[in-house]
C-alpha cells in the first residue's frame, strides 16, 4: 500500500467501526427497553402468598392475591383442606351417595364432616390469611369486596 492509500483505508477503517458501533449500541438500547418494559409488567403483576391455618383439626393453606404497585391486596381464597396426618388435599365425596358427603383422605382414608367447607369455616380461613397479610404489611389496603374479612 502506498503511502498515500494510508489515509483512505484508515479513514475506511474508522466508517467500519463506527457503523459496527452504531449497530451494536442501537441493539443495546433496544434490548434495555425490551427488558424495561418486562420488568415493568413483572412489578405490576399480581402476586400471591400462601399461609398455613391449623383449624378443625385439618391444614388449610389460605393464598392472598395483592398487588405490590398499588399497595392493595385484591383476593383472597381459603384453598382446600389438607389432612392433618399425611398432609395430603382431601377430596370430597359428595358425588359418591353410597359413602356419603363429606371429605376423604386419599393417603390414610381418614373422613371430614362436610361441615368443614362451609362458608363460615372458609370466610375464617381467609379471614385470618387476611390479618395475618395485614398484620405483616400495615401500608397495604384492601379492595372493597375483602373488606368483610377484616
Amino acid at each position: 500500500m502506498s503511502p498515500a492509500a494510508l489515509p483512505w483505508a484508515l479513514a475506511g477503517l474508522a466508517v467500519v467501526t463506527a457503523g459496527a458501533f452504531a449497530w451494536a449500541h442501537a441493539r443495546a438500547r433496544r434490548r434495555v427497553a425490551e427488558l424495561e418494559a418486562e420488568l415493568a409488567a413483572v412489578k405490576a403483576a399480581d402476586r400471591s402468598n400462601e399461609y398455613r391455618v391449623d383449624r378443625f383439626d385439618l391444614f388449610w393453606y389460605p393464598s392472598v392475591i395483592y398487588r405490590e404497585a398499588e399497595k392493595l391486596l385484591v383476593r383472597a381464597s381459603p384453598g382446600v383442606p389438607f389432612c392433618r396426618a399425611c398432609v395430603k388435599a382431601l377430596a370430597s365425596q359428595a358425588s359418591q351417595a353410597s359413602q356419603g358427603a363429606g371429605w376423604k383422605c386419599p393417603g390414610c382414608g381418614a373422613l371430614s364432616p362436610e361441615s368443614i367447607a362451609d362458608t363460615a369455616a372458609t370466610d375464617s380461613i381467609m379471614r385470618e390469611a387476611v390479618r395475618f397479610f395485614l398484620a405483616r404489611r400495615p401500608e397495604y389496603r384492601v379492595a372493597p369486596e375483602l373488606e368483610r374479612l377484616k
